[in-house]
């Protein structure tokens, strides 16, 4: 099945499914990116900013395997690739993202 296209802004938590392939779009403003945890993400983070934060895709955008997580304790801050990800305890659900 092709891949769901997605914004640069869509949420894991817009995501309901198990796992889902999506289509990040190319040229997402790196700082605008909500990005919270590192590998595994709590769900409000935006799944591109998390894909290009873990390194699954560049800037220019690509294909992404988006994963449902439980929540967890805590997320840690982490730069990576050009974001900064952000601090966050105890969220209801998370999700982690890899190559197609």
């Amino acid at each position: 099945t092709a891949p769901i296209a997605i914004t640069c802004f869509t949420r894991g938590l817009d995501i309901r499914k198990e796992k889902a392939d999506v289509l990040c779009p190319g040229g997402c403003p790196l700082e605008e990116f909500s990005v919270y945890g590192n590998i595994v993400y709590a769900s409000v983070s935006s799944i591109c900013g998390a894909a290009v934060h873990r390194g699954v895709i560049s800037n220019s955008g690509g294909p992404v395997r988006v994963y449902s997580l439980p929540g967890r304790e805590n997320y840690s801050s982490v730069d990576a690739n050009g974001i900064q990800s952000q601090m966050l305890s105890r969220w209801s659900a998370s999700f982690t993202v890899t190559l197609e």
